[in-house]
């Protein structure tokens, strides 16, 4: 097997880097493999050099496209079904094309409030084709230094659709 060969590999002490390169698993091999499973295409980071107005340094900027950032979101397999946050239909179970109900006595999370259902309203004609997403975006607060090669997504994006769990 390929796997116990690498592993025999790796229990051989390796001299210098190169050697541990060559017997380690093939991560860029790896790596392709996961990004056409994926369909990521170019949907990772792309970097873009700016030059800061202030300081005139050049630097390399990491951005993404929110649609790119939005299909993840909605494709991602390792959401379960009590993840989804939908109104119920007229049979009690949850459902995507379900309107917002007119007769909600407390505001209980995002889509429950008076701006959700009035905008529902105005917006969705399709009722069978067409559910009405908020996209909260926030921003992050972490901070890298000037040194460091760390990607930092200042800015992040969700669903309105996805339910807060604290478990």
């Amino acid at each position: 097997m390929e796997l116990q060969g690498m592993w025999k590999k790796l229990a051989e002490t390796p001299k210098s880097l190169g050697e541990w390169q060559r017997c380690a698993f093939p991560a860029q091999k790896l790596m392709k493999k996961l990004k056409t499973r994926n369909n990521m295409g170019k949907k990772y980071a792309q970097p873009i050099q700016k030059v800061l107005p202030h300081t005139k340094s050049k630097v390399k900027i990491y951005r993404r496209h929110s649609r790119d950032l939005v299909e993840s979101l909605l494709t991602d397999p390792r959401w379960e079904d009590e993840d989804w946050l939908f109104f119920d239909n007229k049979n009690g179970e949850p459902d995507p094309f379900a309107p917002p109900h007119n007769d909600l006595k407390q505001i209980g999370n995002l889509n429950t409030g008076l701006a959700y259902r009035e905008t529902y309203k105005k917006l969705i004609t399709k009722t069978d084709k067409q559910i009405l997403v908020r996209l909260p975006l926030y921003i992050d607060g972490a901070v890298t230094g000037e040194f460091d090669k760390l990607q930092d997504t200042a800015l992040k994006i969700s669903l309105g659709i996805l339910a807060c769990s604290l478990a």
